[in-house]
């Protein structure tokens, strides 16, 4: 028999109420790399991700439309348009769980590359399509179309559209999901604020040619006064139950403005639930 030469360690196993040794404990994982506390370091190391998610549901609609030069889009009308001049108008909004956030609408053609190349093909790798996607709650991100256009200040902005990453089962995990994705934000990992969301009245963002409002309205979007409603809770709190602060982002909200003041009914019956402090 071959015996080592090495001493053989003692195992001495910790003592217990039963007798029997412990199981061996594993070994602990070793500690994450600490952030550096060199402010130099960090900005020499510092990294922007540009991509922005908006989380909400989904309204989308179509229509045959004719572009006429010096007007833009109209409805088609075969009394009036050449057969080549039909296109597929598509309008798609994202009204945001977050009911203080504004809603992201974008318009396109369809026979064009940022509906072939961008969105369409995003739907598609969900495993539905347009009018499944209707109604449903999503994760989308706004990425550039590669086209630039100047806004009304004289600056060159960079127009983004849809790319949707995500199908939620249920408002709730959609919710939870913006929440996750606001704290990864407010830890510096992310912009702010959505390019191109709607502040600007560029490529892409909702307008309503030759449509009169007041200088603070914002655009109008074709969002249902039932889908509008589900906010009217969520700014009521957010106005600090507050009357005046209210109607203020009663206003100022693009899905409430169209439908909603302090005297509709509906508000009226928020605000009975929880009344003004």
């Amino acid at each position: 028999m071959v015996t080592s030469s090495a001493p053989t360690p003692a195992f001495t196993p910790s003592p217990s109420s039963t007798g029997a040794p412990h199981a061996p404990v594993p070994p602990a994982r070793p500690a994450p790399p600490q952030a550096p506390d060199d402010p130099w370091a960090s900005a020499d190391g510092a990294t922007w991700d540009a991509t922005f998610s908006v989380f909400g549901l989904v309204q989308a609609d179509v229509w045959y439309a004719a572009l006429v030069k010096g007007i833009g889009k109209v409805p088609f009308d075969p009394l009036q348009h050449r057969p080549d001049q039909r296109v597929t108008a598509v309008t798609i909004a994202v009204v945001p769980v977050v009911p203080e956030q504004q809603p992201t609408q974008r318009d396109m053609i369809a026979e064009s590359s940022e509906w072939t190349k961008l969105v369409n093909p995003s739907i598609k790798a969900l495993g539905t399509t347009l009018r499944g996607l209707h109604d449903r709650h999503v994760e989308a991100q706004l990425v550039p179309t590669g086209r630039t256009y100047t806004n009304a200040a004289g600056e060159v902005k960079t127009a983004t559209t849809f790319k949707f990453v995500r199908l939620f089962g249920s408002e709730d995990a959609c919710r939870a999901a913006a929440e996750q994705s606001r704290r990864r934000r407010a830890g510096g990992q992310g912009p702010a604020a959505a390019p191109g969301d709607g502040s600007d009245a560029g490529p892409g963002t909702s307008g309503t040619s030759g449509t009169s409002r007041r200088p603070d309205a914002p655009a109008p979007l074709e969002i249902s006064r039932q889908v509008a409603a589900k906010f009217l809770a969520g700014l009521w709190s957010a106005s600090g139950k507050d009357l005046v602060r209210f109607g203020e982002l009663l206003r100022t909200n693009a899905a409430t403005a169209q439908h909603f003041d302090l005297d509709s009914p509906e508000v009226a019956a928020v605000i009975s639930e929880g009344p003004p402090a």
